[in-house]
């Protein structure tokens, strides 16, 4: 439907036919509405057969009578034209009308208001000179905003003195603090000894507890804590069992065994078990050491248990001294088992005094040392020569013989 103005007017392609006058009737709409048709002619209908263009003569308005009236026009094309509106559709001779409203009467003697949502976008071109001055601008402010990140990372990050953290320090009993300052904080900064202070006076190295220290950076002092704990068991050193001469039936002690038991606190030691010397062989022992603060470490040695059935003595021809206050041989302990097999030999450095006083001299200063064997009898003394002989031979009488043969009086 096409709301005519005083400016419109209807053109058809093909030339008009009468049409009969239309009675007014209702027409039932698919939406169960009805549309009134007028009784009187219609102007300016078009047939029924051919299409139908609507033209906008805006120009013209001498020959419309009427601004306020309507045409209805059949028409092929779905769509209404620009002033028209489709009312509805005739289907083998029936009308079928829509529910579109009617379009609105246009008024030729207002201005027209422009469709603001259709408007187009004006677009400035810039000339070079205004490229030129907004690259500039643009260069500035990051130049600007540049300096101002760093003006904030520099004075407030970069030479910030609080910037770092003092650590938690677990220290061992009886070791000693290091100097480094990296050893006491952390700084997401490079750290320069120069800058730091650093006061450990107050921890006690060899008592155990917790103390504080502080580091000083300008004129920013932090405090951390150094806590002091004995963890380490002690260290516990042995003798050397090659040179332990252990029989069949002998007990053997925690200290036949141990040299040394140290620790930063107090050491002790026991057998984890007694030493089983009723059969001949070597045996596995294990000494535990324990501090003060139950610390605790097991060593472990072995020990050889001999069968000795019988004992030899070969000493070699003494050599008076110089100013004949005794001499000196050398002495070997031979020691065979239930088989006359040698099983086990000891070579000694053997010294017997003529002159008493001189002995006794000596019983004084070495009295205490394990490696002298003292004889009050025969005012002599034998210590272990680290030169043992090495001979190729076990038996009872080959042993013998060997040393016979080397001017050794065997007894």
């Amino acid at each position: 439907m096409n709301n005519e103005t005083n400016n419109n007017e209807v053109v058809n392609n093909t030339t008009p036919e009468p049409t009969p006058d239309v009675n007014t009737e209702q027409v039932q709409t698919q939406e169960s509405q009805t549309v009134d048709i007028p009784s009187e002619p219609v102007k300016n209908v078009a047939p029924t057969t051919g299409k139908t263009e609507i033209l906008d003569l805006s120009a013209i308005t001498s020959n419309v009578a009427d601004a306020n009236s309507i045409n209805i026009v059949e028409t092929s094309t779905i769509k209404g034209a620009s002033g028209s509106s489709v009312i509805g559709s005739i289907d083998n001779g029936v009308a079928q009308a829509n529910s579109n409203p009617l379009p609105q009467n246009i008024d030729l003697s207002k201005p027209q208001v422009e469709d603001k949502k259709t408007k187009t976008k004006k677009v400035k071109v810039m000339s070079t000179k205004d490229k030129v001055i907004s690259v500039l601008v643009t260069i500035f402010v990051i130049l600007v905003l540049g300096a101002a990140g760093y003006s904030a990372y520099y004075f407030g990050y970069a030479t910030n003195p609080s910037l770092y953290e003092v650590k938690t320090i677990t220290l061992e009993l009886g070791d000693t603090l290091p100097s480094t300052v990296s050893y006491y904080i952390d700084s997401p900064l490079p750290l320069d000894d120069m800058e730091y202070s650093v006061d450990t006076s107050q921890v006690a190295y060899d008592l155990v507890g917790t103390y504080k220290y502080s580091v000083k950076h300008k004129n920013v002092t932090k405090t951390g804590q150094v806590i002091v704990k004995d963890t380490k068991a002690p260290e516990l050193t042995f003798k050397d069992t090659t040179k332990l001469v252990f029989l069949v039936g002998d007990k053997i002690t925690k200290d036949n065994l141990v040299e040394e038991c140290t620790d930063i606190s107090k050491c002790e030691y026991k057998l984890e078990a007694e030493i089983d010397t009723s059969v001949a062989g070597e045996k596995t022992v294990n000494v535990i050491a324990t501090d003060e603060k139950e610390n605790q470490k097991t060593y472990t040695t072995v020990v050889k248990v001999y069968d000795i059935q019988r004992v030899v003595s070969c000493e070699s021809t003494p050599v008076p001294s110089e100013n004949n206050a005794y001499t000196t041989s050398s002495l070997i302990e031979l020691n065979f088992d239930g088989n006359d097999q040698l099983v086990l030999s000891r070579k000694y450095k053997k010294s017997t005094y003529t002159d008493y006083a001189a002995y006794f001299e000596v019983l004084d200063n070495y009295r205490n040392d394990e490696t002298y064997k003292f004889d009050n009898v025969t005012f002599s003394y034998k210590v272990i020569d680290e030169s043992q002989e090495i001979i190729n031979v076990t038996a009872f009488n080959d042993v013998i013989k060997y040393y016979s043969d080397n001017a050794y009086t065997c007894k």
